[in-house]
């Protein structure tokens, strides 16, 4: 079957998180009817999708997902597909209209960041997962009507420069105003860039959508698009064994970077610039939100990031 993107009319029927978490119970629970799924747990829910393992009619386990209805996000189930079931999780059905989707539960389940920090994988040997998954992701043809990552970017990078002014007294308490002009105008660069190795991207490529163990990893929650593989690779960088909880985030963002860069074969400075960028616009996003929690530690990433620009 050709699972199809979800509606983009999805938006415009929540138009705030606030009213899409009042709606998704009752639309879960719907959901649930309609496709005869007997929930069994959470697995997560917050502002983005609640996440849930069910049972079948027939007693198969499953999962169901449901997004908040969201731009990047769009082509989920498309990106699933492409990737294809040894690569990533299966997509058992859709609800386009809603935002739903019923996955294939991966067993164990244990995600790659899990592994490094219960000292199962070395960063390194992480790393070279990753890399290897990220390869496979490029070498997929792309699909029809995916987005491109320049595209998006340049619509972040004029939003963020807009926020920038308004919130310009935020940033400085955070210590980071001049890091966050540097890195939403690095954004805008790299909105117009033109990569000359343009490939399938997984879009949200962090080690908690890597589950598996041993040989077996496979990918979930995609945010696909066309573009840089470099962009794929900076959130490894990021949250590959929690270096924002150690004392020199900065030591250890440098260490991450060469393992993924030496793995993955892409140059670092490139990871490092959309790491610096998007991190940026991270903050300004926390910020815009009042997220008075989430915009400190990205204040603390951007400064890591900052130095491995060269």
């Amino acid at each position: 079957m050709e699972w199809l993107p979800f509606d983009s009319a999805g938006p415009e029927g929540y138009p705030t998180r606030s009213a899409w978490n009042r709606g998704v119970a009752p639309l879960s629970d719907a959901i649930l009817a309609r496709w005869e799924l007997t929930p069994e747990a959470i697995v997560s829910g917050g502002s983005a999708s609640i996440v849930m393992r069910v049972s079948r009619s027939d007693g198969s386990p499953a999962v169901l997902k449901v997004s908040y209805p969201h731009e990047e996000a769009r082509f989920e189930a498309v990106g699933l597909e492409a990737f294809g079931a040894g690569l990533a999780c299966r997509v058992l059905d859709q609800d386009s209209a809603h935002w739903a989707l019923l996955l294939e539960e991966l067993a164990p389940g244990v995600s790659l960041g899990e592994s490094v920090l219960r000292g199962e994988l070395s960063i390194a040997d992480a790393a070279r997962v990753a890399a290897t998954l990220r390869a496979r992701v490029g070498a997929e043809p792309v699909p029809r009507g995916i987005p491109s990552l320049e595209a998006l970017t340049a619509r972040y990078a004029a939003d963020a420069a807009a926020w920038s002014l308004e919130h310009a007294d935020a940033f400085g308490r955070l210590g980071v105003a001049r890091l966050v002009v540097d890195s939403v105008r690095l954004l805008g660069d790299l909105a117009v860039s033109h990569p000359l190795d343009r490939v399938l991207l997984h879009g949200d490529f962090n080690p908690s959508n890597i589950l598996g163990s041993g040989e077996d990893w496979r990918l979930i929650d995609p945010k696909p698009a066309v573009g840089d593989p470099a962009f794929d690779l900076w959130q490894l960088v990021a949250q590959l064994g929690d270096p924002l909880d150690g004392p020199d985030p900065e030591d250890q963002f440098a260490a991450t970077l060469a393992a993924v860069a030496d793995a993955s074969g892409v140059d670092a400075a490139r990871i490092a610039r959309w790491g610096f960028a998007r991190t940026g616009l991270n903050v300004v996003w926390a910020v815009a939100e009042g997220d008075s929690w989430e915009a400190p530690i990205q204040a603390r990433a951007l400064r890591a990031w900052a130095p491995l620009l060269g």
